[in-house]
């Protein structure tokens, strides 16, 4: 009895470490996102072109039916003129997504100059978000573009991955029952199918519905926009975060 009230004990001292810990993290970046609200890093991926270091690196094609990933031959299609789009073009456009405000405009047409920004919803911070015409409204912190090809009949959404601290508390919310039935896992023995719905369900307590939808920004406006060009040809792509 006293070895099983020591194992009780130390159980219990180590749920409160890992919940302290927690806890402690999501306020410190809570309050960090706070008071860099609105703030941009000025990442981009394009280097200065009238410096003599940047240099631009072609890489030659090649037949997809050579190589035996079914996935290098896939092709989506667009309506109207012009090739097919493929899974770089998706990549493409989800790294656009992570360029600023100064860089994505000439980024876009880099690599896709028939396109343009359709829509934007933006989220730097905790503060709220702004859309395309620079309006803060939505509480979404998901940030996203919609790209749309000059002619109006494909458009693509492309939804950005981690990038801000305001971006970390999604990935803390949306991964940490995992991580902490992967915690308590290997201080002791694998927890049983209804302990982990338990813990599961124990991170759910006291949440509206509606605070669960991570994308329900992204979501509205897809649906607004499928009703307003039932004929054009829509898809979503994103990396990280974004693409979960």
């Amino acid at each position: 009895m006293r070895h099983r009230l020591q194992d009780g004990e130390a159980i219990k001292n180590l749920t409160v470490f890992w919940f302290s810990v927690v806890q402690f993290t999501i306020l410190a970046i809570l309050v960090m996102s706070i008071t860099t609200a609105g703030s941009e890093n000025g990442y981009t991926a394009f280097c200065n072109e009238t410096s003599p270091d940047c240099n631009w690196t072609t890489f030659v094609y090649r037949d997809p039916a050579l190589y035996p990933f079914p996935q290098c031959s896939m092709r989506f299609p667009k309506k109207g003129n012009g090739r097919p789009l493929n899974l770089a073009d998706f990549g493409l456009f989800s790294s656009l997504a992570y360029e600023s405000l100064h860089t994505i405009e000439s980024g876009l047409h880099k690599y896709f100059p028939t396109w343009h920004i359709d829509d934007r919803h933006l989220t730097t911070s905790a503060r709220g978000s702004t859309n395309k015409a620079g309006h803060r409204g939505s509480k979404d912190w998901t940030t996203f573009y919609q790209f749309t090809e000059q002619d109006n009949k494909t458009s693509v959404f492309a939804v950005r991955g981690t990038q801000y601290l305001i971006d970390v508390l999604q990935d803390i919310d949306l991964w940490l029952p995992a991580a902490t039935i992967n915690f308590f896992e290997k201080v002791g023995p694998n927890f049983a199918e209804g302990m982990v719905d338990t813990i599961a369900a124990f991170f759910n307590i006291g949440r509206r519905h509606k605070d669960k939808k991570a994308f329900g920004e992204l979501l509205r406006l897809v649906r607004l926009q499928m009703q307003a060009y039932p004929d054009r040809q829509f898809y979503i792509t994103g990396h990280s975060l974004g693409g979960g």
